[in-house]
């Protein structure tokens, strides 16, 4: 008579997920895009990969979206609301 093999454990569960972007959720506006977006266990090379692109990124994005936010104010928009100072504050990390 052959025998069959006992059954295979479970798999073990994976590690808990640290760090996830982004960090203050609630300040983000509703219709926020994210690209550039990263899954990675290594945070030696997500710092690196961040400041071959991100950083590279960030200082054109920040002035572009304070050239839009002069001109804005320049058109005399001033009935609408400023910018959010939530979303100031993300361009300030």
């Amino acid at each position: 008579m052959s025998s069959t093999p006992p059954p295979l454990p479970p798999p073990s569960p994976p590690p808990p997920i640290e760090n996830v972007f982004p960090q203050n959720s609630n300040r983000v506006k509703l219709g926020t895009l994210f690209d550039n977006i990263l899954i990675s266990d290594n945070p030696e090379y997500a710092k690196k990969l961040a400041e071959e692109t991100w950083g590279k990124q960030n200082d054109a994005e920040k002035a572009a979206f304070d050239e839009a936010e002069k001109k804005r104010e320049e058109e005399g928009s001033k009935n609408e609301p400023a910018a959010n100072s939530d979303q100031q504050e993300l361009w300030n990390c």
